[in-house]
């Protein structure tokens, strides 16, 4: 299953359990149209219930927050630096 904007995640509400799937697209610029994208492949995991994610998904659910975190921080920084403060 991919989604509209093929590299995000999907996240599903099936009630009490919340379940997230990961499509990942490559893309390259269209020869025939400008300014277009062609999709190459779709690549997308299985539901993962976030409640009771096997270890590799844990794993990667870690590194994601972790990365997430950074970049917000690395944001906050540079608003700062803008502002003078």
């Amino acid at each position: 299953m991919a989604n509209n904007r093929y590299d995000k995640p999907l996240f599903r509400n099936t009630g009490p359990q919340i379940t997230l799937a990961i499509s990942i697209a490559p893309k390259r610029f269209s020869q025939a149209e400008q300014g277009a994208f062609v999709v190459e492949r779709f690549f997308t995991t299985d539901w993962m219930d976030i409640a009771h994610l096997k270890e590799p998904e844990a794993a990667f659910n870690r590194q994601v927050q972790l990365n997430t975190e950074i970049k917000r921080k690395e944001s906050e920084l540079k608003q700062l630096v803008k502002t003078g403060v």
